[in-house]
């Protein structure tokens, strides 16, 4: 499509950690402590909401990073349903490998929602 037939917006949430691993956090120009903080206290402070901590006996919202892991963007892989990227083809690393939200697997090595990803992290083995 030309400009002014094009959908409007572009996803960038699904790229968002792997993009700025790689491209900040690989290369020197930023701690990852610091990109931690910016992606998960940060946006909490930002919407006034108190911080979270890993802690026995309270449900898990975390993610589990592959720092070794890497891909090339692909706007077919997306989950979103939206495909407009500036990224396709570049080189991300630092992949989500599990999320954990409310103590259930969400999403297991880029599967959402399927077979262990369903369930409680307790009967994942």
């Amino acid at each position: 499509p030309t400009f002014d037939e094009a959908p409007a917006g572009i996803v960038g949430l699904e790229t968002a950690w792997p993009l700025l691993y790689a491209h900040l956090v690989q290369t020197g120009r930023l701690p990852l402590a610091v990109l931690i903080e910016k992606m998960t206290a940060g946006p909490r402070r930002i919407l006034g909401r108190e911080d979270l901590a890993l802690a026995a006996g309270q449900r898990a919202d975390i993610t589990v990073i592959d720092p070794n892991a890497q891909s090339l963007v692909n706007p077919a892989d997306f989950i979103s349903k939206g495909r407009n990227t500036p990224l396709a083809g570049w080189k991300l690393a630092g992949l989500p490998v599990m999320t954990i939200v409310q103590g259930q697997v969400v999403m297991l090595n880029g599967k959402v929602g399927e077979g262990p990803a369903a369930q409680p992290v307790a009967h994942v083995g």
